[in-house]
């Protein structure tokens, strides 16, 4: 399978950056059948809820966790 992306390099780059190579897609896709599979549910974690990678942040515990 080939793909000539609009634009070029540079809007191969630019799908890249922002998750929509079909390199990228195909991969998700398979993720996601995978855990269907395997779970029942497509696995999402905090960082992807908004739909973006580009906000991650790290890991804490939930603020209304009383530490004693």
């Amino acid at each position: 399978m080939t793909y000539n992306p609009p634009a070029g390099v540079f809007g191969s780059l630019i799908a890249k950056l922002f998750g929509e190579s079909p390199e990228q897609q195909v991969g998700d896709d398979l993720l996601h059948l995978k855990q269907v599979m395997e779970t029942g549910e497509i696995i999402v974690s905090d960082a992807t809820v908004n739909g973006s990678h580009l906000a991650q942040r790290p890991a804490r515990p939930p603020e209304t966790v009383s530490r004693r």
